[in-house]
């Protein structure tokens, strides 16, 4: 018997690929995700390549499964397919979480905090809660063991605005001006700021604003001195 064709069931119309797109279709094996063992992550940080591993840092909480503590989880890769979990890289301290930021190789020494060569460094925001508020402000955090273990940079912060929100720090260097940019969110103003580092002793920085571009600030940063000095000086609010 026929099923009249307003009985027949809707079937789904499956396009068949173009030889084209058959092609471009990469066969790559299936990926291992990386899950910490335990507790809550998110945001992945500082992804950097040195000496033979990729360098994965995340946001983490190492005493739960909620928001909370941030530190930098760690990971490592010979491939980018599977991973290694290490102990946490940056850990909460004095009142201060860890948030966002990036990791740069030093290749050519110009922090002086490397003390063979090159070395690791990271810089992210600390997120502080004072007396007078929330305070976030660029920090740094050194290695000299392939990230195993990091040191705080003992002049800390090198950016403070003495804002509530001021994060995320993207730092790389650029190879024509010799000196390492740094673009840093003032989310609340839906702004990016530059800020360049030179490698001469006792430089000056500059902060330049996406938006509007005439909007500058000055101040101070690490420099290529030997020994870091005991206090770092901060960086001065955007002229009007």
């Amino acid at each position: 018997m026929q099923t009249s064709p307003s009985r027949r069931r809707p079937h789904a119309i499956r396009p068949t690929p173009r030889r084209a797109d058959l092609r471009l279709r990469p066969a790559l094996p299936p990926a291992s995700p990386l899950f910490p063992e335990e507790n809550w992550a998110n945001d992945p940080n500082g992804l950097a390549f040195y000496q033979g591993e990729y360098h994965l840092f995340f946001q983490y909480n190492p005493f739960g499964n909620q928001w909370g503590h941030m530190s930098w989880g760690h990971a490592v890769s010979t491939d980018l397919l599977h991973w290694h979990e290490l102990p946490v890289a940056i850990p909460e301290h004095d009142n201060t979480m860890i948030f966002t930021g990036s990791v740069v190789v030093d290749h050519q020494n110009t922090s002086g905090l490397c003390t063979h060569g090159d070395c690791l460094v990271a810089i992210y925001t600390g997120h502080t809660q004072t007396s007078e508020g929330i305070r976030q402000t660029q920090n740094l955090a050194v290695s000299l063991d392939k990230g195993r273990n990091w040191a705080q940079y003992p002049g800390n912060p090198v950016l403070d605005l003495h804002m509530a929100d001021f994060r995320d720090p993207s730092v790389s260097w650029d190879p024509i001006a010799h000196h390492w940019v740094m673009a840093v969110s003032l989310p609340k103003e839906h702004k990016i700021r530059f800020y360049s580092s030179p490698t001469s002793s006792c430089g000056h920085s500059s902060a330049t604003s996406a938006q509007p571009a005439t909007s500058t600030a000055t101040g101070s940063v690490p420099t290529s001195s030997a020994s870091p000095p005991p206090t770092a000086p901060r960086a001065s609010g955007p002229s009007k």
